[in-house]
């Protein structure tokens, strides 16, 4: 399963996200897709519902042989919401999102609570939005900046 580019968004172009829409958060070798809930313009945020996290280490984000043995996949619909500068994300293309959705929403037969799938995901889910964050400060901080105004 292949993965776009990285997509950037420059300056203040925020992109101008729906409700229900799947969008992507990507920091280096990892995606975070999530479900538009709401675009809270007068704040410049995007309130997302996390729905897959897909980890991968930087030796196989090149190799597209091994890449179905070297995720790692954790299903997240049951974790916290965000809410997030919509500069972060991008929209989801649907071959990219819809296999991993797809997985998850057919193994719903089987509780998600009863295998620990909700457990196990959370601890990997805090770390990689931690990394987000360390790795945009000035979008963190330029937004705390302009609400002291």
């Amino acid at each position: 399963m292949g993965f776009p580019a990285t997509h950037e968004f420059v300056g203040d172009d925020a992109p101008g996200f729906q409700p229900c829409q799947i969008v992507c958060l990507q920091h280096e070798t990892s995606y975070l897709y999530a479900e538009v809930v709401q675009m809270i313009a007068s704040r410049h945020l995007c309130w997302v519902r996390p729905l897959v996290l897909i980890l991968r280490t930087a030796e196989t984000a090149t190799s597209e042989e091994t890449l179905g043995e070297q995720l790692d996949c954790y299903d997240l619909r049951q974790d916290s919401d965000l809410l997030l500068p919509p500069t972060l994300f991008r929209a989801a293309l649907d071959t990219e999102a819809l296999p991993w959705l797809a997985d998850f929403y057919a193994d719903d037969r089987t509780s998600v609570e009863q295998d620990g799938a909700c457990e196990r995901g959370r601890v990997p889910f805090r770390h990689f939005i931690q990394q987000v964050w360390q790795a945009h400060t000035e979008v963190f901080q330029n937004r705390a900046d302009s609400n002291k105004t």
